[in-house]
């Protein structure tokens, strides 16, 4: 059986999400990066809304691929039993996920590293200051109590993502610090972020983002 093949650009942008939520069902996938245009236009015919995000060939014989970061985090979510069978932990899950979207979005995590980087910096300890004490008071020790689950794992990638960043915040919040350092340990997190999560934006990244976008 082939891999479920994702396409997006070789970088972290909305498809890193994707990517976090992979590792944790333990799937292994093939990575198709856009780096032309032509890459672009040649995918986006099997794209729902014609854009990336997509992955493709999760089961036999699909023929719609999966689009929108999140709506395929939830999916795969629901594919491999991270969302809770109890429907009031489920609404928990998304409900913290929610909250972490809200925080990747006023922290400006998605755009990080476009233009001015402490401008940057500012953005996002603001949004750590005011979204770690939320997940704080919640975690027992995870989002749903004291299983783990597909919202544990979008908080650990932002959590991830400001540790690298910034220095100090994530010190100040035990709990989410203890997350962090479980979630990191297991195996398939551990050999993703060895060898397969992407790395902060760069000259190269912007580049062939441009390209393929034509902006």
């Amino acid at each position: 059986m082939q891999k479920p093949v994702f396409t997006y650009f070789d970088g972290r942008g909305h498809g890193e999400r994707v990517r976090y939520a992979l590792a944790a069902a333990g799937i292994d996938y093939v990575e198709s990066a856009l780096k032309m245009r032509s890459d672009f236009e040649a995918v986006s015919p099997r794209c729902l809304f014609g854009q990336v995000p997509l992955l493709e060939g999760l089961e036999e014989g699909q023929s719609l691929g999966l689009v929108q970061s999140w709506s395929i985090v939830r999916f795969l979510a629901r594919y491999n039993d991270l969302t809770p069978s109890d429907p009031y932990l489920a609404f928990r899950a998304d409900a913290c996920a929610e909250l972490v979207r809200d925080w990747t979005e006023q922290g400006g995590f998605v755009g990080y590293g476009w233009s001015d980087k402490d401008a940057g910096k500012a953005k996002m300890l603001g949004a750590c200051l005011k979204f770690l004490p939320k997940f704080e008071g919640i975690l027992s020790p995870f989002c749903c109590g004291e299983k783990v689950c597909w919202a544990d794992y979008q908080l650990l990638f932002i959590a991830n993502y400001a540790s690298e960043v910034l220095d100090a915040p994530l010190k100040m919040f035990p709990k989410v610090s203890a997350l962090r350092d479980t979630l990191n340990k297991e195996a398939a997190i551990a050999e993703f972020l060895a060898n397969r999560a992407k790395g902060l934006v760069d000259e190269k990244y912007m580049r062939e983002v441009d390209t393929v976008l034509q902006r």
